[in-house]
């Protein structure tokens, strides 16, 4: 068993809406006057719908499906925008909300009809069958342990739940197969019976040994709803089963599904009383068990016949039967055997009625709608975060377009301008500004090159190792570019840090230049040094001109703004901590309140920004404006160069790190690759000179041979000349010749073994070779490279 093997709703095939007349505007007289916003959520409405028409790809067997949890929301999506779409513009008193031209078209899933409505409360019929559908979908996802068993039960609850509420809905004139009552029904005690198959899984795998009593309840609970699934396929006097789409293998299913829970249930319960029976040695509870096996059995053969009539088609296929079945029979021959003639009267023993079956309950409608609705309540989060933000964007993009904190900044005294200014002339300000300068650009023209160079260096090394492995495919030590990816990978952050910093470094040598501009009038008086105040007041233009401008209005109308924003962020963030749908309805309403304020706002600060540029507008104002725009950027220039020298004073180290770990890693695998060349040359001259030592070995045997047949044939010439001569005296006729002095064994030396057990051969075969040739290690080497042992 398990989840696959379940079944799911088929799914409703949505098409794309359509209009009668394409481009017509639609302004029912319901929504008089507000046909531009009507026409507007239509379309989105319209969009959203459209989007999912082909989301849904139905799977070929029935069974597996890419369905997921987002497909689902999507469509909850699509359900809340409806309903919403209805409250803005439609009366809670009207059943119908149709709307003239549109053409929300569907293909049904029980038949090969489909049907076509303008009317916004079938639209949303269709979608809540969707919905049931798609939770049946979700269910089959789950895996069969215990988590998944129980989720897949939720699911199947909620699907029940929400063909509760299309029962609960009005009766349409129109009828289509897939929403009439008896199918609605039909499936909803279908989903039901899974539900409590997966009960009855969960149950089984509580404990490793079965609880008999408590398996045949949920099995006879599952059979008894798929009995009124199959109550509906069957009823009225056309049945529902000649109506839909394979109504036959419908049939067959859902009646092997029954027979086949009600063997399991009668199975379990028969075995649940034989072992009672069995215990208390009771001849009557044993009969009885018997009455239930052989029920079971029977019951079984009939889930089998019918499964057989549905293995046709991939959809209806029911697997486990030919396991379950074996088993049954198996306990049915072993009671009939042990019973004994005298066991008594073999009774019915009726299901007692008292007892409830079914555990699987529709979830409650209020449930359902609380599920329903929270992606509305999601939607609405989302709606006014996207709300603020925009009207965040706004306010950010106009004031600085308006200079706002300057202008009003620039209302600096003399007597304020000139004690910066002195201040700054003691403290020799501009000059050591423009040291700094001059220091941090050679410190990050430095940090810039070390990191080039750098990368440079790493590229060179893994080059170089590459063509060396090219060289020596025997080569087989670590790859130079294993070696260098935490290198590069600490380089990557240091080159992203100075890419990042180079902003900052731009505008310090705009700085730098500005400070050295001699038509600068600003800075060239910030670089006049001992300045007087009698000097500093001449130097202000005198046009009669007093500016006189009251910015506390100004003032007052940001901090209206400020807190205007301040209060839409707190409301937004108790949006989303609250879980109440009327609280969250009513703190959208302030957000969208609090958007119609902003807009008036805004305008009535660029209208006081206006009046008080136009006020300021004079040459005395426009050189206290410069001046102090001047002594800021000299505040601002000062505070980035001390924070650029503590940047590059930290990352430079880091650079220097990085370059050091480079070099050793370099310089370890040269150390390793010349080891490397020098081993295989080692090997390369014992090769040659084995080469030569066996040629020259081979030489000495040919001449070897040539004078011994010399030899031989001149001892042939004079044995027989002398062949009656005696035989040599120096011999004793009897007495042989005997020698007491033992062959000494060869002592091989460590290092000639170690030298040619470096070339791999192996240690025994090295010093055989060397005791064969008395420590010769060219006739040695010879033998090994011939493989003589």
């Amino acid at each position: 068993g398990g989840i696959r093997l379940m079944i799911a709703i088929p799914f409703k095939i949505s098409r794309s809406c359509s209009s009668s007349n394409e481009g017509e505007q639609v302004e029912p007289i319901f929504v008089q006057g507000r046909s531009v916003e009507f026409n507007e959520k239509l379309l989105q409405l319209c969009k959203l719908r459209d989007s999912l028409c082909s989301s849904i790809i139905v799977p070929c067997d029935g069974r597996e499906t890419d369905v997921d949890q987002k497909l689902y929301e999507s469509w909850k999506s699509y359900y809340a925008a409806l309903g919403e779409f209805q409250q803005c513009f439609f009366s809670s008193s009207e059943d119908t909300c149709d709307i003239p031209n549109l053409k929300l078209m569907w293909d049904n899933s029980f038949d090969s009809g489909h049907e076509t409505h303008s009317d916004l409360s079938s639209e949303r019929t269709c979608v809540l069958f969707t919905l049931a559908a798609l939770q049946s979908r979700l269910a089959m996802l789950y895996p069969t342990d215990s988590n998944g068993l129980t989720k897949a039960s939720e699911h199947y609850n909620l699907a029940a739940g929400i063909i509760d509420l299309l029962l609960q809905q009005p009766q349409k004139a129109v009828h289509y197969i897939d929403t009439c009552r008896d199918n609605l029904e039909f499936m909803q005690h279908l989903m039901l019976a899974q539900s409590q198959a997966c009960k009855f899984f969960t149950a089984k795998n509580m404990s490793q040994s079965p609880i008999h009593c408590l398996l045949a309840t949920f099995s006879m609970g599952c059979a008894e709803l798929y009995q009124k699934a199959l109550s509906y396929l069957q009823s009225t006097s056309t049945p529902l089963s000649q109506k839909i789409k394979m109504g036959a293998q419908w049939e067959n299913y859902i009646n092997a599904k029954h027979f086949e829970w009600l063997a399991i249930a009668e199975y379990h319960k028969g075995v649940d009383l034989k072992e009672s029976a069995v215990s208390e040695q009771n001849v009557d509870s044993y009969g009885v068990a018997f009455a239930w096996i052989s029920a079971a059995k029977e019951h079984m053969a009939q889930a089998l016949l019918r499964a057989q009539q549905c293995q046709d088609n991939a959809m209806f296929q029911i697997e486990g039967l030919e396991n379950i079945h074996p088993s049954i029979c198996q306990v049915w021959e072993e009671m009939a055997h042990q019973k004994e003639d005298s066991s008594g009267k073999f009774f019915e023993a009726p299901w007692p009625s008292k007892l409830d079956t079914i555990v699987a309950r529709v979830l409650s409608k209020a449930a359902v709608e609380d599920e329903l609705e929270s992606y509305s309540i999601q939607r609405m989060i989302q709606q006014a975060t996207e709300l603020v933000e925009q009207l965040d964007c706004d306010a950010r993009t106009t004031l600085p377009r308006l200079n706002l904190p300057q202008g009003i900044s620039s209302t600096h005294s003399l007597e304020d301008l000139w004690h910066e200014l002195k201040e700054l002339q003691e403290s020799n300000g501009i000059l050591q500004l423009r040291k700094r300068l001059l220091e941090l650009s050679a410190v990050a023209e430095f940090a810039r090159e070390r990191a080039t160079q750098l990368r440079e260096l790493l590229d060179a090394d893994l080059q170089l190792d590459r063509d060396f492995r090219q060289r020596h495919p025997l080569f087989n030590e670590k790859k130079v570019e294993d070696l260098q990816v935490p290198i590069r990978n600490d380089l990557k952050r240091c080159s992203t840090k100075l890419e990042e910093s180079n902003g900052v470094d731009a505008a310090n040598l705009k700085m730098l230049d500005m400070l050295q501009n001699e038509n600068d009038p600003k800075f060239v008086m910030l670089n006049m040094s001992n300045m007087s105040r009698q000097q500093f007041e001449k130097l202000v233009p005198n046009e009669g001109q007093v500016f006189d401008f009251d910015t506390s209005h100004l003032e007052y109308l940001l901090t209206e703004l400020s807190i205007l924003i301040g209060k839409r962020d707190e409301i937004l963030s108790n949006m989303r901590k609250s879980s109440s749908n009327p609280a969250i309805k009513d703190m959208f309403e302030e957000i969208k309140v609090s958007s119609k304020q902003q807009q008036p706002l805004l305008h009535s600060i660029i209208l006081e920004n206006a009046r008080f540029v136009e006020a300021q507008n004079s040459a005395t104002i426009r050189w206290k404006t410069s001046l102090a725009e001047g002594l800021k950027a000299v505040k601002k220039a000062t505070a980035q160069v001390e924070e650029g020298h503590t940047f590059y004073n930290k990352i430079l180290p880091l650079i220097t790190d990085i370059h050091q770990r480079a070099s050793d890693v370099s310089a370890e695998m040269i150390g390793v690759r010349c080891d490397f060349e020098e081993i295989e040359s080692a090997k390369e001259r014992l090769i040659e000179d084995a080469k030569v030592a066996a040629q020259l070995d081979m030489e000495e045997k040919k001449l070897r041979n040539t004078n011994g047949l010399d030899s031989i044939s001149a001892n042939s010439n004079l044995s027989g000349l002398s062949s009656h001569r005696p035989y040599n005296n120096s011999r004793v006729p009897g007495v042989c010749e005997v020698s007491h002095h033992e062959p000494r064994p060869t002592i091989v030396k460590d290092e000639d073994v170690a030298l040619l057990v470096d070339m791999n051969f192996s240690p025994d075969q090295v010093v055989k070779a060397l005791a064969r040739h008395d420590n010769n290690i060219q006739h040695a080497l010879d033998d090994l490279l011939q493989g003589i042992n």
